[in-house]
């Protein structure tokens, strides 16, 4: 006699189905308890989703019920995509302003070296007026 049974991950509140059996034990005689992990409870249809095999990815977790790329993967790919093209944008709008940071800087440069000769000729014309202004 074998039924399903279902067992919640309070943590996570994620649901489990295992088959549970039982057999005899040719050594003790004695019925043993078999448990066979199905695996996990769709919480909106109430299915089971099967469990991965072979070592891959369950497909039909991602959304789709074949072997292949399920919707949900498929989905993740599309997200992607639209983030690289974002990515682009931005390292191009990156690359934009820091042509117009350096050409800032140059200017900054240029006014900052007429700020200091500017400075310099009042200097000596300060110098000069004193001198002017003490001599008569």
């Amino acid at each position: 006699m074998s039924g399903i049974v279902y067992q919640t991950d309070k943590r996570y509140g994620t649901t489990y189905a295992y088959r549970v059996g039982s057999v005899v034990d040719p050594e003790t005689g004695r019925r043993k308890t078999t448990r066979e992990y199905l695996g996990r409870v769709d919480p909106g249809t109430g299915q089971i989703v099967p469990k991965a095999t072979g070592g891959g990815r369950n497909c039909a977790a991602l959304g789709g019920g074949s072997p292949g790329e399920g919707a949900g993967l498929a989905e993740l790919r599309r997200a992607l995509d639209e983030r690289d093209k974002e990515l682009a944008r931005l390292r191009d709008e990156v690359v934009r302003l820091s042509g117009a940071n350096r050409e800032l800087e140059e200017r900054n440069g240029v006014l900052l070296a007429a700020y200091v000769a500017a400075a310099g000729l009042v200097d000596g014309l300060r110098d000069q007026a004193s001198e002017w202004l003490a001599g008569s």
